[in-house]
């Protein structure tokens, strides 16, 4: 995104087997990462943001809904869709 302009897409990243929405990311800029919810396939997927690749995939939710990346400890926390709200720290 660009100081005093609307946002625009820089970078087109293609996950191939990956369907439906991808609503909910979180950055790391310090360290070069994107956090992006794959809710169909109930996993966090890490991507490089110079490069657009994937470098790492964080499974083990139930069904993922929303991040948060938090800059001092270093660390995620994400959200799980359920009856009872319910959060994971990675």
């Amino acid at each position: 995104m660009r100081s005093g302009s609307a946002s625009s897409i820089d970078k087109t990243v293609f996950l191939p087997g990956y369907v439906g929405d991808f609503e909910h990311f979180a950055a790391d800029l310090k360290g070069n990462r994107l956090f992006l919810i794959a809710e169909d396939h109930k996993t966090v997927e890490v991507l490089d943001i110079r490069t657009g690749r994937r470098i790492h995939t964080i499974a083990g939710f139930g069904q993922p809904h929303a991040i948060e990346y938090l800059a001092g400890p270093n660390s995620l926390i994400v959200t799980k869709e359920m009856k009872s709200p319910e959060r994971s720290i990675w």
